[in-house]
């Protein structure tokens, strides 16, 4: 069972660094009391995976065009990681880049259409309401303030 951690260790230490700083920044934003896509609580930006969660949820609740209406690539996200799981187990793993690649290339076409054609909440930018926004806003208050 060790020799497997190791293997796995080896084989995909960026993928976990990179699964682990997500969970940090979930953790840190969490305890900030921020519960929503940090790139919108952050920035203002919805990112384009924003209403995967609720899709999942709207689905689980049989719910479907509410699940299409949230994010449409919903039903492709398992899709997508049991392919690639399978495939990876094979060693297979020029096929699993370019279906992770178009995959993520689907989503920002998918993205940039929702933002052109569509009223839809869930892709509304509001850059005045972002995290950063408020604290560059503090900070140039606070130097104006010093420095009229």
């Amino acid at each position: 069972m060790g020799d497997f951690f190791v293997r796995l260790w080896k084989k995909h230490k960026v993928e976990m660094f990179i699964i682990a700083g997500i969970i940090v920044v979930y953790a840190v934003l969490s305890v900030l009391g921020i519960t929503t896509c940090p790139s919108k609580a952050l920035f203002g930006i919805p990112c384009p995976g924003c209403g995967i969660s609720r899709a999942f949820m709207s689905a689980l609740q049989l719910n479907f065009a509410a699940a299409f209406e949230y994010n449409p690539l919903w039903v492709l996200v398992p899709v997508v990681l049991i392919v690639v799981t399978a495939l990876s187990a094979y060693d297979k793993n020029r096929a699993v880049e370019i279906i992770i690649i178009a995959f993520i290339v689907l989503a920002f076409l998918v993205y940039i259409y929702r933002i052109m054609h569509t009223d839809s909440p869930v892709v509304e930018w509001d850059l005045e309401s972002g995290l950063l926004y408020h604290k560059i806003r503090q900070i140039a208050d606070f130097i104006r303030g010093y420095f009229p």
